[in-house]
C-alpha cells in the first residue's frame, strides 16, 4: 500500500463556472479506520452537477467545503481494512463520503457492499454502480415509481437526456409504455437518445426554434416533465403541460453556477393547469435500492437498457469533469477512474 493519500482539496470558492486553479493537488496522510470504521481504497469517483453548491452559498443547502477541505464526491473502492464485522475486507463499496481522494475511512454503516450477485463476475461492471446501476439510475427509477404516476399513451419530457439520469428516466418511460421526449444539446447527443437509448424523439435547447419544436415533438402536450435544467428550457416545457399535468423536479443546472438565484418561469400556469409539483431527492429513497438493483441489473445485461460513460483518468482531471458537466459537455455518467 502506498504511504501517501493523493487529495484534490478546495483552494478557493470559483466565481461561477469552477476552474482547475480553484483546487490544488496535495499529498495527505492515509488515515487509520477507528473502531466500527472501515479504510476504503477509491477506484472511482462519481462527478454530479450538485457538487457546485459545496463551493460556496448556493440555493440548495449543501454543507460547504471550505479553502483546504478535500473536495467532496461521491466514491467507490475496495475496502482494504475493516474494524466493523458486517464489512469484509475486499469487499467492494459506494459512500457519499468518499470524497476526492485516494484513501478514506469511514463508519461501516456509510458505505453500500455491492452485492457479488449484480457486480460479480459475469455481472455489471462496478463503474456502473455509480452511474445507472448506482444513485443516478435509482434517482431516475424513484421519479418514475414514485413520483411521476406515468400512465401508458403519456407524453414524459426529460431535459439532459444525453446524461445519466435523463437517459434512464426516459428509457423507463418507454417501458412503462410512456412517449418519451428528451431535451439535448450535441447532435451526437440527440442521435444516441433517439437511436441508442430509443425515446420517440429529441430536440435541441440550442435551436433558435427550440419551443417550436418541442411543441412539435409533443402534440398533445406533456404529461409528466422530469426537470434538471430550469430557466429558458423549463420556461419552454410549462406552456405545454396538460391539465393534470407532473413536474418532478430533480435539478435546476441553469442557474447552478450564479451568485443570485435568476427570475424563473411564469409559476402561474400551475395553478391555471392544477399541475404537481414535487421535488426529489434520491436520498430519501434508498429503500428502493435492492428492487431497483435486480430490475437494472437485468435491463443492462440483456441490453434493453442502454447507458453511456463519460470516464476521464486521474485525479487531477476532476476539475474538468466538474466543469464539463455543469456546461452539458460531457456524454453519459461523468466519471473519474484513479
Amino acid at each position: 500500500m502506498t504511504t501517501g493519500n493523493r487529495q484534490l482539496r478546495v483552494k478557493k470558492w470559483p466565481d461561477g463556472l469552477p476552474q482547475p486553479d480553484d483546487f490544488e493537488l496535495v499529498d495527505g496522510a492515509v488515515p487509520e479506520p477507528g473502531d466500527a470504521q472501515v479504510l476504503i481504497r477509491n477506484l472511482w469517483l462519481s462527478i454530479d452537477p450538485y457538487y457546485r453548491h459545496s463551493l460556496g452559498p448556493r440555493f440548495l443547502g449543501t454543507p460547504f467545503r471550505h479553502p483546504g477541505d478535500v473536495m467532496m464526491a461521491v466514491t467507490l473502492g475496495q475496502v482494504v481494512k475493516s474494524r466493523d464485522p458486517r464489512v469484509a475486507e475486499g469487499a467492494y463499496v459506494t459512500t457519499l463520503k468518499g470524497d476526492m481522494q485516494d484513501f478514506v475511512a469511514v463508519d461501516g454503516r456509510d458505505v453500500r457492499i455491492l452485492p457479488p450477485a449484480v457486480f460479480g463476475p459475469g455481472g455489471l461492471p462496478l463503474s456502473t454502480a455509480l452511474g445507472v446501476a448506482g444513485m443516478p439510475g435509482l434517482t431516475a427509477y424513484t421519479a418514475m415509481v414514485a413520483h411521476a404516476r406515468g400512465r401508458p399513451g403519456e407524453t414524459f419530457v426529460v431535459s439532459s437526456a444525453g446524461g445519466c439520469v435523463g437517459a434512464t428516466a426516459g428509457q423507463l418511460a418507454r417501458m412503462m409504455g410512456m412517449r418519451a421526449v428528451g431535451i439535448a444539446g450535441a447532435p451526437e447527443k440527440l442521435a444516441w437518445v433517439t437511436g441508442k437509448a430509443g425515446f420517440d424523439a429529441c430536440v435541441s435547447y440550442k435551436s433558435a426554434d427550440f419551443a417550436a419544436e418541442l411543441a412539435a415533438a409533443c402534440p398533445r402536450g406533456i404529461d409528466v416533465n422530469m426537470e434538471h435544467v430550469g430557466g429558458a428550457v423549463l420556461a419552454a416545457i410549462l406552456p405545454l403541460m396538460v391539465y393534470g399535468g407532473r413536474v418532478v423536479l430533480s435539478g435546476l443546472i441553469d442557474q447552478y453556477n450564479q451568485a443570485v438565484a435568476p427570475p424563473g418561469p411564469n409559476w402561474g400556469v400551475i395553478v391555471a393547469r392544477s399541475l404537481t409539483v414535487t421535488g426529489l431527492r434520491v436520498f430519501d429513497h434508498m429503500a428502493l435500492m435492492p428492487e431497483f438493483e435486480r430490475l437494472m441489473a437485468a435491463r443492462v445485461l440483456d441490453g434493453s437498457l442502454a447507458y453511456a460513460e463519460d470516464v476521464l483518468e486521474g485525479l487531477e482531471q476532476a476539475p474538468v469533469s466538474l466543469a464539463r458537466v455543469l456546461t452539458g459537455a460531457n456524454f453519459g455518467k461523468s466519471l473519474i477512474r484513479l
